[in-house]
């Protein structure tokens, strides 16, 4: 594809030359409605005259609950007081209108995938559920005009046709020949899969004649608001060979509180064990540690569900980088606050 660059919701980036090259060629409710005063004072379940409700008594509004009692005075004294108390049926009913939107949940974390060449796939070891979305973190490094740029429209797609818009795109750790990059994209609403879902990651230039590496991960979630749901993003570079841990935080203040926030790690370093860790709080859900020759970038995808509203930030720790570090980060809102 040719070089195109983010759309609304991605972020500028610049340009830090750390020289030379971490590889040098391409490796491998209820059954009621609310109700009043239940049955403790109409007649009772059976009889009653006056009473109401067919099961429970007076002023019931549920389903279960009725107005109006259908016999006689005889045995309206035996049931008078009711037997099922203050409504019980129509308390059901009121209990699951308050229950809220659902909650925001991490259905499912794909495995981490990484690989060289021109695409990537990142599979979901389940089907999805219609109306989700899919949240895929990627970091991929390249040769090709010394960056590497995944379109916002096309750079990730999958096989069951579903849209996928480029969140944020990070700033770019370079070097003479090449550059490694952060991306956070997002279907929402996705379609009923007819099968496997598996999510295709296309940077541009192509292999070979260049040298490009990919490694990442996609996540399913249910709970969040109609699209867009993205709210707030950021991204963060760290220049230099000796920095311990690497922070984004977002622009702007989330809008609401119920939100899930996102974050992905890229490191450019020559070592085997980059020893990288979330902060406390925050799940990992794909990581990759190596980051030696014949290998993509360091990479660590975290999440977590915020609860209140304000500036989102992650510092991740981790070994010192041989050419330099570089993060991103987004939030999501959840369907309602809850």
């Amino acid at each position: 594809m040719g070089l195109r660059f983010a759309w609304a919701f991605g972020v500028g980036c610049f340009f830090v030359a750390c020289g030379g090259s971490e590889f040098d060629s391409a490796g491998t409710g209820g059954n009621t409605s609310s109700g009043g005063s239940g049955a403790s004072g109409g007649s009772g379940a059976v009889a009653g005259s006056g009473g109401s409700g067919a099961v429970a008594g007076s002023g019931g509004s549920g389903a279960v609950a009725g107005s109006g009692g259908s016999s006689g005075s005889d045995a309206g004294g035996d049931a008078s007081d009711g037997a099922a108390g203050d409504g019980a049926a129509g308390d059901a009913g009121t209990d699951a209108s308050d229950a809220g939107p659902p909650p925001i949940v991490i259905v499912q974390a794909g495995p981490l995938a990484e690989g060289s060449g021109d695409t990537l796939a990142l599979p979901l070891s389940t089907t999805p559920k219609a109306g989700n979305a899919i949240i895929v973190g990627v970091t991929c490094i390249s040769d090709f005009g010394g960056d590497c740029v995944i379109p916002a429209s096309g750079g990730v797609t999958d096989n069951q046709g579903n849209t996928y818009a480029r969140v944020v795109q990070g700033e770019p750790i370079k070097s003479s020949a090449q550059g490694a990059r952060a991306y956070v994209f997002i279907a929402e609403n996705i379609g009923a899969p007819s099968g496997a879902l598996t999510v295709k990651v296309n940077p541009d230039g192509t292999v070979p004649p260049n040298i490009q590496f990919i490694v990442g991960g996609a996540i399913e979630v249910s709970g969040l608001a109609a699209a867009p749901s993205v709210d707030a993003w950021g991204s963060s570079l760290v220049g230099g060979t000796t920095a311990t841990s690497t922070t984004a935080t977002t622009n702007l203040a989330t809008t609401q509180a119920n939100e899930l926030a996102v974050g992905v790690l890229s490191i450019r370093s020559n070592s085997t064990f980059l020893n990288i860790a979330p902060a406390p709080g925050w799940a990992t859900q794909q990581v990759n540690q190596n980051g030696a020759d014949g290998h993509p970038p360091g990479h660590s995808m975290v999440t977590k569900i915020v609860s209140a509203t304000g500036k989102i930030s992650h510092a991740w720790a981790h070994d010192p980088p041989s050419r330099g570090a570089a993060a991103v980060i987004a939030t999501f809102k959840g369907a309602a606050v809850n």
